[in-house]
């Protein structure tokens, strides 16, 4: 059995338009949120915010999960899932 502790994230849907974003450690991103409808939402340092939709939640889970999260995003997720630019923040880091 092994020891290893593994964050479990429930999403959480607060209202239409209202998203909770989790923040993460990384050089990379910001924060991310899974949506309801299997839309992943991350926010990158650079302020820009990009939906990639037909996201498994296990993929989000594993985001979740790994040391380094931008080499998983890079890796398992950008070019591997429709991607929409949705916004740049005016906090962009």
């Amino acid at each position: 059995m092994s020891t290893a502790k593994t964050r479990r994230v429930n999403i959480l849907v607060m209202g239409e338009g209202e998203v909770q974003r989790i923040p993460v450690e990384s050089s990379v991103l910001v924060s991310v949120a899974y949506l309801p409808d299997a839309t992943l939402q991350i926010e990158f340092r650079s302020g820009d915010v990009y939906h990639y939709t037909q996201v498994p939640p296990e993929i989000f889970q594993a985001l979740l999960d790994a040391p380094s999260k931008g080499a998983y995003f890079n890796h398992h997720i950008r070019e591997h899932f429709p991607t929409h630019h949705i916004t740049r923040s005016s906090t962009g880091l």
